[in-house]
């Protein structure tokens, strides 16, 4: 009778401590935060459930996940449907398949590719011509500073 009332609090508070202990002795020295592991492991040990306590919400690494010595971050609760791996799976249903060749929606899709592919090809030439106006400014830029030494030049030994 062991585990009536008062007993299954402290089997649970024995599982408690010895899960931390074993958690803090496998975490990495590095990732502990605000005391060395050994001061964990003697705050643990000698205060079972406060030190418990301590090590999960001061000392344990930040975002661990629940498995002992995890290092891993936790993923957070909420997600946008574009991180979801089947997101967009559902745009067509298994029966329907893909656009049929030559259909409505198919010459849509085709339109906008093309127009797409426009697009960046418009893009693509502009980057270009703007590479070509940068490095000619580069040119400029030091036949600029050569013609200004060379006139440096000249005047020190005018002045001398």
């Amino acid at each position: 009778m062991l585990l009536r009332g008062g007993g299954i609090v402290t089997v649970i508070l024995i599982f408690f401590w010895v899960y931390c202990i074993f958690d803090v002795i496998s975490t990495d020295e590095m990732l502990c935060r605000n005391l060395p592991k050994t001061a964990w492991l003697i705050v643990v040990i000698v205060l079972p459930d406060v030190g418990g306590l301590a090590w999960l919400l001061l000392g344990r690494p930040a975002h661990a996940g629940f498995r002992i010595g995890d290092t891993t971050a936790r993923r957070s609760g909420s997600r946008g449907p574009d991180d979801d791996p089947s997101f967009g799976r559902s745009m067509y249903t298994p029966t329907a398949g893909p656009p049929a060749p030559g259909s409505s929606e198919d010459q849509r899709l085709l339109l906008e590719n093309e127009e797409a592919n426009r697009r960046l090809d418009a893009w693509e030439a502009d980057l270009a011509k703007r590479e070509v106006t940068a490095k000619e400014a580069e040119v400029r830029r030091a036949a600029l500073e050569r013609r200004e030494a060379e006139l440096r030049r000249r005047e020190e030994t005018s002045n001398d």
